[in-house]
């Protein structure tokens, strides 16, 4: 069970797309009272279109069915519940809104135990 659970609203906006430039992308998401004001936030190197890799914040499907951004107030606790080969960046907690608008969420897990299989192993990681 996580320490903390942070809903998100709903990432898809309704609204009109001509009138507005910003439709359809995700509105930021405040930082909830109580949020550390730094976390790590795990991530990986994924492939581009171009033949290049870029770094991306790892997003996980809660068990019931939710996409989270998972979140570590310290980074022993990341190691600790993710492993020692995962890749992190430290982020500030109100630039959290950064990645959900390039990568939509529906709720953050604060210090979230992954199980050994979901984990990065010395291959992966270097």
């Amino acid at each position: 069970m996580p320490d903390y659970v942070v809903p998100v609203s709903n990432p898809v906006s309704n609204v009109d797309t001509m009138s507005n430039p910003n439709a359809g992308k995700p509105a930021p998401q405040p930082v909830p009272p109580g949020f550390p004001p730094m976390v790590y936030v795990p991530c990986g190197q994924y492939p581009t279109g171009e033949g290049g890799s870029t770094m991306a914040a790892e997003l996980r499907r809660t068990e019931d069915g939710k996409l989270a951004l998972l979140a570590y107030s310290a980074l022993d606790r990341l190691v600790r519940c993710c492993g020692q080969h995962q890749p992190w960046v430290l982020v500030r907690s109100e630039e959290l809104s950064r990645i959900y608008q390039a990568q939509p969420y529906e709720a953050i897990l604060l210090d979230t135990e992954l199980p050994e299989r979901l984990r990065h192993d010395a291959a992966a990681s270097g």
